[in-house]
């Protein structure tokens, strides 16, 4: 029978030393997160897949110098940074030479790009999506029946007392199994998805008078 695994150190951690695996997680979080919102900038399918690729590039090279020194600072917010600034310099290498052509039309396409500010993410729910993406990835360490304790409890918001009778388990027994996976996430994705100081966002809905 499959075990809970322990807790487990910060993936972003593991990462920052050269763990190839750990970063291969982080891509596979937000990969398919920076290549809508480029997507949703306008750029076709091929040049939003090379713009996502630039991104994690530099997120890459840069890791070994992420701090969270100031209040506000997030791994969210600083990867956001990162690929703002990739999808504006994309954007006006092609407005300098669209397909070639150049010429006053394509000079003044650069002079109205967005500032990388400008770039509108929204982050809530990049959170959201991220988060959903990441305990995705968790599912396949733990047991079937500690997972689904953790998902109808926080995810689909079931009150304790309903996700103990859909189960066929005790209170108590939900309330563990959500708290395993909980400390794992925080744990292990904390840093990434800004749940280190959220912890009430994944404690699930008790029952009345519990």
């Amino acid at each position: 029978m499959k075990q809970d695994p322990p807790t487990s150190v910060s993936l972003l951690m593991r990462a920052r030393s050269g763990d190839q695996a750990a970063w291969a997680k982080i891509v596979d979080i937000y990969g398919p997160l920076v290549f809508e919102q480029c997507r949703r900038c306008g750029f076709q399918k091929s040049d939003a897949a090379d713009v996502t690729q630039e991104v994690f590039l530099a997120v890459w090279q840069g890791l070994s110098n992420f701090r969270r020194d100031r209040p506000g600072d997030s791994f969210l917010r600083w990867m956001r940074s990162i690929a703002s600034r990739k999808i504006v310099d994309r954007r006006r290498r092609d407005a300098v030479n669209p397909q070639g052509v150049g010429g006053t039309t394509a000079q003044t396409r650069v002079l109205e790009l967005a500032d990388p500010e400008d770039i509108p993410w929204q982050p809530d729910q990049l959170r959201r999506e991220a988060f959903q993406q990441a305990v995705r990835l968790l599912k396949g360490d733990f047991r079937e029946s500690t997972w689904r304790a953790f998902w109808m409890s926080v995810v689909q918001n079931m009150s304790t007392a309903d996700v103990a009778a859909e189960l066929k388990m005790t209170e108590q027994a939900v309330r563990t199994a959500r708290s395993r996976v909980r400390n794992r996430l925080i744990d292990e994705l904390g840093d990434l998805l800004e749940l280190s100081n959220e912890p009430s966002t994944l404690e699930g809905t008790e029952s009345e008078g519990t």
